[in-house]
């Protein structure tokens, strides 16, 4: 009997200890697969079809990850609410910022470097364009990855260009700063005999921060730089920079560009009363297909001297100090720079792929740039890309420019004396910059 009874109570503890086990084991599997939620920031709109489809292909792909998505209306108010937040520590988990603030973000916000996690899952990065992937280095690290990445165009109004006599040629061609302003002259016409203008020959888009994008394309154009190698010297009152912001002055005191914002313009051109957009986005090749009322044609930026052109876009950055949330935040990166993810970014938008092969697989973007040349005017100029430039202090030096660029266009100041004092201010800022570093 008394065999019996410890027979019983040792099956007893048995059971025991496996079932105490077993709650155990679950307790452990249920507490590693807890879902991990990524605070997302970005400035694409909270419906944007593209972002929506990527996240919801990346949550059903990983379960375990939920993203949650705040988006705001551009870069600046993103990095003003970044700003806000850095004294509590409460900053996103990961942070979409434009390529312009690129060094602001690492030094105000030390993103996590990203070398590990390529290394550790041997991301191919000859997948990447070598310019591609500099957009996102810092200090020899690779600090992010490009979301989001395009080029100026030059966008146009095929009809009016016949009309003028003006030969259309290759989406590939590359223009001339002399021909562009020649066909602006042609393109400039009193089309209903009242003693008015109603079609203008040209429009570069102002009123926002890609002022200072295209203004630097035309500078480099004309061979000229923003600053010395060593960041230190501003060079805007020299030739290629006067030459650069010579050129917006001709077209608009000769009338041949409105001196009105993007926003005032973009009626005009989608319904055929500006005949080319210089300098506009590769971003906008969706919205404008979808939009135009004309047969729209696309070129190469513009060039001066030689053919060169800043990237716009956007890097995605990690910012979580949570090592899980670190982890969890790279495979979203990853995905939105994969093959797959760039496609579908892509294809919603008209920014240029991160990917080659994406570009080669056609049922990725291989038949999409097949059967819609257009995409060839930007991806044609890669290899003449260059970084945005980064001016230091955050949006200070942006605003200096752009307040030069409308006062030599309204007529306000001659080029020469806009670019003498807008240089004197910038190098006060560039003094007071590096005498703090």
């Amino acid at each position: 009997m008394k065999k019996s009874l410890c027979i019983l109570i040792l099956v007893a503890f048995g059971f025991a200890s496996v079932f105490a086990s077993g709650t155990e084991d679950k307790s452990e599997k249920a507490k590693v697969e807890e879902a991990i939620t990524l605070e997302v920031w970005d400035s694409s709109g909270l419906k944007s079809p593209y972002l929506v489809k990527l996240v919801e292909v990346f949550e059903k792909d990983n379960p375990n990850i939920k993203i949650n998505r705040t988006s705001y209306k551009n870069y600046d108010e993103i990095l003003e609410k970044a700003l806000a937040r850095v004294a509590t520590g409460r900053l996103p988990d990961i942070f979409r910022q434009g390529l312009y603030y690129t060094n602001f973000v690492v030094e105000s916000f030390s993103p996590v470097p990203l070398d590990d996690f390529i290394a550790a899952d041997k991301v191919d990065l000859s997948d990447f364009p070598e310019t591609v992937l500099k957009l996102a280095q810092y200090d020899g690290k690779q600090v992010g990855l490009v979301f989001q990445y395009s080029v100026p165009l030059n966008f146009f109004n095929k009809d009016a260009f016949k009309k003028a006599g003006i030969e259309v040629r290759d989406v590939e061609y590359s223009p001339t700063i002399d021909e562009i302003e020649e066909w602006s002259a042609k393109l400039t016409l009193d089309t209903n005999g009242d003693g008015q203008m109603d079609q203008w020959g040209i429009n570069y888009p102002f009123g926002g921060v890609a002022e200072v994008w295209r203004h630097q394309a035309l500078i480099q154009t004309y061979g000229g730089t923003y600053t010395t190698a060593d960041g230190r010297t501003a060079l805007l009152d020299t030739e290629p920079a006067i030459q650069a912001l010579d050129h917006w002055g001709r077209l608009a005191l000769n009338g041949y560009m409105p001196v009105i914002t993007w926003k005032q313009a973009y009626p005009t051109f989608k319904s055929g009363k500006i005949a080319i957009v210089a300098g506009a986005s590769t971003a906008n090749l969706t919205r404008f297909i979808k939009e135009v009322e004309f047969d729209m044609g696309t070129y190469q930026m513009a060039h001066a001297k030689k053919r060169s052109v800043p990237a716009g876009g956007n890097n995605v950055f990690i910012l979580s100090k949570d090592p899980d949330k670190q982890r969890a935040a790279w495979e979203f990166v990853k995905w939105l720079t994969s093959p797959e993810g760039t496609t579908i970014m892509s294809k919603g938008t008209g920014y240029m792929p991160v990917r080659k092969s994406a570009l080669r697989r056609p049922e990725l973007m291989g038949d999409y740039v097949k059967n819609e040349p257009r995409t060839r005017s930007s991806l044609s100029q890669v290899d003449v890309m260059t970084p945005w430039y980064n001016w230091p202090g955050g949006s200070r030096i942006q605003y200096m420019l752009k307040d030069s660029f409308w006062e030599v266009m309204l007529g306000k100041k001659t080029t020469v004396q806009a670019s003498k004092d807008v240089n004197k201010k910038v190098q006060a800022v560039l003094d007071e910059y590096f005498s703090k570093k």
